[in-house]
């Protein structure tokens, strides 16, 4: 997977994934509303409009579904997603690992085959907010997750570990490694595995592979219905730190607003 990134301007991040826009055969980008003002934001989506806008906003920001509304054809909420950070040099180093046969090597192309079985396993029937617009109709989520599971194998900066309990192929880890703010983006457990504390010392030893690399702040997301998780990551020193709403734009046609 590979992205065009215009990184922050004005308050906000816009960039295409380049497979996603492949996949559906349609032009897909991304918004993230990080500022205050949203009118550089909306006169991004407006002088290049794509076929399918999908938008981040805080979740304070409902102010906004009005405007969107003004210039798209269908506004979709589409998900809520919450982000949580750990601040390593207040939390310190992770406790020890519950079980002790759990062992991490680095994935690479020969793994795929082993990735995608997984994804399979980990994620079938789970939706995201691809679910939610009926224009994306046909596409399995978990197909995603395979992609951005691979991702992870060729992109700069980032690892993806294969975990094994006792031999036994359990899970995997994703890691976005930087020296601010490191990146927790995926981590599956192999369903016989769950209810052992497995994800609980993948996260600990995410912890510890990013604290050995310097990383200030770990951040982590989920979707704000998977308490579990989150759960999980409140007792591993992670506090919630913001949410948002993903919006998906529907741009049939673009009227000014």
């Amino acid at each position: 997977m590979s992205y065009l990134n215009d990184k922050r301007q004005k308050g906000f991040s816009s960039f295409e994934l380049t497979a996603e826009s492949r996949r559906f055969g349609m032009k897909i980008l991304r918004y993230i509303l990080d500022g205050d003002d949203a009118d550089p934001m909306l006169e991004r989506i407006l002088g290049d409009p794509p076929d399918l806008a999908i938008v981040r906003i805080p979740t304070f920001r409902t102010d906004l579904f009005p405007k969107f509304e003004s210039f798209c054809s269908e506004v979709i909420l589409a998900d809520c997603i919450t982000v949580y950070e750990r601040d390593n040099a207040v939390m310190g180093a992770p406790r020890s690992r519950k079980n002790i046969g759990l062992n991490f090597t680095v994935a690479d192309s020969g793994d795929i085959e082993t990735l995608d079985f997984m994804n399979e396993q980990i994620f079938s029937g789970y939706r995201n907010h691809y679910s939610s617009n009926q224009r994306l109709e046909g596409f399995r989520p978990v197909d995603a997750y395979k992609e951005w599971t691979r991702s992870h194998l060729f992109t700069p900066f980032c690892k993806c570990f294969l975990v094994s309990l006792d031999n036994d192929p359990c899970g995997f880890l994703t890691l976005l490694i930087d020296r601010n703010t490191s990146v927790m983006p995926l981590i599956g457990v192999m369903p016989k595995f769950r209810g052992r504390g497995v994800y609980r010392d993948i996260i600990r030893t995410g912890v510890k592979i990013l604290m050995d690399t310097n990383s200030s702040v770990i951040s982590i997301s989920t979707q704000i219905e998977n308490i579990a998780v989150q759960r999980v990551w409140v007792t591993e020193g992670f506090f919630m730190v913001r949410s948002y709403f993903t919006l998906h734009l529907n741009m049939y046609h673009v009227a000014n607003p």
